[in-house]
Parts: C-alpha cells; sequence; structure tokens
C-alpha cells in the first residue's frame, strides 16, 4: 500500500512538472512569435490568421496532431508569413 502511494506521488510530480514544461515551452515559442510579428510576419493557424498567443497554445498544448511550418518570404527573403498547418497522420 505504501509503495503505491509512492508512485501516485511520483506520477503527480512528472505529470506536474511535464506541463511545467510544456508551459516554458509555449511561452518560449509564443515570444520567438511574438518578435516575428513585430517584425512584421503575419500568422497563420489552418488557413486562419491567429495571435502570437493562439499559434503557440495550439500546437504546444494539442498532442494528438502535428503541425508542419511554412515561411512564405517576398522577393528581398524578408519573412511575411509563417503558416501552420495540421499535418494528417495515416
Amino acid at each position: 500500500n505504501k509503495s503505491v502511494s509512492c508512485f501516485s506521488c511520483l506520477q503527480t510530480y512528472y505529470t506536474r512538472r511535464e506541463c511545467v514544461l510544456q508551459k516554458d515551452n509555449q511561452n518560449e515559442m509564443k515570444e520567438r512569435l511574438e518578435k516575428l510579428v513585430k517584425e512584421g510576419a503575419e500568422l497563420y493557424l489552418d488557413g486562419k490568421r491567429v495571435s502570437a498567443e493562439e499559434l503557440a497554445q495550439t500546437c504546444c498544448v494539442n498532442e494528438e496532431s502535428v503541425y508542419m511550418p511554412d515561411y512564405v518570404v517576398n522577393q528581398e527573403g524578408r519573412l511575411t508569413q509563417l503558416r501552420y498547418d495540421r499535418v494528417r497522420l495515416t
């Protein structure tokens, strides 16, 4: 009974730690995306224009889906759009 309790404590600890790490990754991604927006890039998720926060939350929290970025640049090579589209795995 005591070992089950300890296992439950460890499981809870690692679950909370994963959530904290996931939140850190989400915040880092949001900051990087906000920088791109300040530099003039537009963000899209499955064809819909979104904020840096929406994009970071969707890509970091939604574990069942995989999103692939597509970088759109102008003739001068400057990033104008960052488009994330969900990849359907079969």
